[in-house]
């Protein structure tokens, strides 16, 4: 969960890596590609659950890695696909509305 609003890095002149508030993030409405495995709510557990013992151990969440995300679309009818973490980004949802405050 970032502490900044969002800030743009270049990583090559295709892509470019963004973070996120998290208060942003879990208001995003991401889309999964077609090709994309289900999502795997027992995995979504495990992750909250361990986010929660690591949260009372550290006083802090620890997601690891990134979320790959494709901007489809043009404008204000353009949207992100989340091409990659889709169960620590359902996690972190679920975590935002456990502690909002955090």
């Amino acid at each position: 969960m970032a502490n900044h609003n969002m800030e743009a890095i270049k990583v090559d002149s295709h892509q470019s890596k963004q973070v996120y508030l998290i208060e942003k993030l879990v208001g995003m409405d991401l889309v999964g590609p077609d090709i994309q495995r289900s999502l795997d709510s027992a995995r979504v557990t495990s992750i909250v659950e361990y986010q929660k013992a690591y949260f009372e151990n550290h006083g802090t969440f620890c997601f690891i890695g990134d979320l790959t995300l494709y901007k489809i679309g043009e404008g204000v009818t353009g949207g992100l696909m989340l091409i990659d973490g889709q169960h620590r980004y359902e996690a972190m949802k679920i975590i935002y509305m456990l502690a909002p405050d955090y």
